[in-house]
Protein backbone atom coordinates (compact mmCIF):
# COMPACT_ATOMS: atom_id res chain seq x y z
CA UNK A 1 0.00 0.00 0.00
CA UNK A 2 1.19 3.85 -0.66
CA UNK A 3 0.27 6.08 1.84
CA UNK A 4 -0.78 9.79 0.21
CA UNK A 5 2.58 10.90 0.74
CA UNK A 6 4.18 8.50 -1.74
CA UNK A 7 5.61 5.71 0.97
CA UNK A 8 4.81 2.05 0.24
CA UNK A 9 4.24 0.21 3.22
CA UNK A 10 4.39 -3.44 3.88
CA UNK A 11 1.53 -5.25 5.33
CA UNK A 12 2.69 -5.64 8.45
CA UNK A 13 3.54 -1.94 8.41
CA UNK A 14 -0.11 -1.09 7.56
CA UNK A 15 -1.42 -3.36 10.02
CA UNK A 16 0.95 -1.25 12.58
CA UNK A 17 -0.50 1.64 11.53
CA UNK A 18 -4.26 0.28 11.81
CA UNK A 19 -3.59 -0.65 15.34
CA UNK A 20 -1.94 2.26 16.16
CA UNK A 21 -4.71 4.28 15.15
CA UNK A 22 -7.87 2.18 16.88
CA UNK A 23 -5.03 2.20 20.16
CA UNK A 24 -5.56 6.47 19.61
CA UNK A 25 -9.50 6.44 18.67
CA UNK A 26 -9.89 4.36 22.27
CA UNK A 27 -7.82 6.68 24.26
CA UNK A 28 -9.84 9.46 22.65
CA UNK A 29 -12.84 7.69 23.59
CA UNK A 30 -11.75 7.66 27.27
CA UNK A 31 -10.95 11.54 27.17
CA UNK A 32 -14.46 11.78 25.92
CA UNK A 33 -16.58 9.74 28.80
CA UNK A 34 -13.70 11.29 31.48
CA UNK A 35 -14.77 14.93 30.38
CA UNK A 36 -18.51 13.73 30.33
CA UNK A 37 -18.20 12.92 34.12
CA UNK A 38 -18.62 9.20 33.14
CA UNK A 39 -16.08 6.83 34.83
CA UNK A 40 -17.28 3.41 34.40
CA UNK A 41 -14.43 0.83 32.67
CA UNK A 42 -16.24 -0.38 29.39
CA UNK A 43 -13.93 2.75 27.27
CA UNK A 44 -11.14 1.11 28.93
CA UNK A 45 -11.80 -2.36 27.41
CA UNK A 46 -11.06 -1.45 23.74
CA UNK A 47 -7.63 -1.17 23.65
CA UNK A 48 -4.24 -2.50 25.25
CA UNK A 49 -3.39 0.86 25.40
CA UNK A 50 -6.33 2.43 27.36
CA UNK A 51 -6.01 -0.96 30.01
CA UNK A 52 -3.12 0.11 31.07
CA UNK A 53 -3.41 3.62 31.60
CA UNK A 54 -6.90 3.20 33.55
CA UNK A 55 -5.46 3.43 36.47
CA UNK A 56 -3.88 6.76 35.63
CA UNK A 57 -7.11 8.41 33.90
CA UNK A 58 -9.32 7.74 36.68
CA UNK A 59 -7.26 7.88 40.08
CA UNK A 60 -8.56 10.55 42.46
CA UNK A 61 -7.22 13.91 41.75
CA UNK A 62 -5.26 12.71 38.49
CA UNK A 63 -5.56 15.02 35.03
CA UNK A 64 -4.74 14.11 31.77
CA UNK A 65 -3.26 16.42 28.99
CA UNK A 66 -2.14 15.29 25.25
CA UNK A 67 0.33 16.84 24.16
CA UNK A 68 1.13 16.68 20.33
CA UNK A 69 4.63 16.96 18.28
CA UNK A 70 4.30 18.81 14.94
CA UNK A 71 6.99 20.08 12.97
CA UNK A 72 7.69 23.71 11.17
CA UNK A 73 9.12 21.62 8.08
CA UNK A 74 7.27 21.33 4.76
CA UNK A 75 8.11 17.79 4.45
CA UNK A 76 6.01 16.93 7.65
CA UNK A 77 2.92 19.09 6.52
CA UNK A 78 0.38 16.50 6.02
CA UNK A 79 1.37 15.05 9.19
CA UNK A 80 1.31 17.64 11.12
CA UNK A 81 -2.04 18.20 9.79
CA UNK A 82 -3.37 15.11 10.87
CA UNK A 83 -1.49 15.75 14.21
CA UNK A 84 -3.57 19.05 14.91
CA UNK A 85 -6.87 17.80 13.37
CA UNK A 86 -6.74 14.79 16.03
CA UNK A 87 -5.51 17.33 18.73
CA UNK A 88 -8.75 19.23 18.08
CA UNK A 89 -10.97 16.24 17.49
CA UNK A 90 -10.02 15.12 21.05
CA UNK A 91 -10.22 18.80 22.76
CA UNK A 92 -14.01 19.26 21.36
CA UNK A 93 -14.83 16.30 23.54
Amino acid sequence: GTTEEGIKKTEKEQKECREINKALMAVKGCFRALSEGRRSGSCFRQSKLTLLLRDHFRGDGSKTAMISTISPNVDHMMKTIHTLQYAQLVAQD
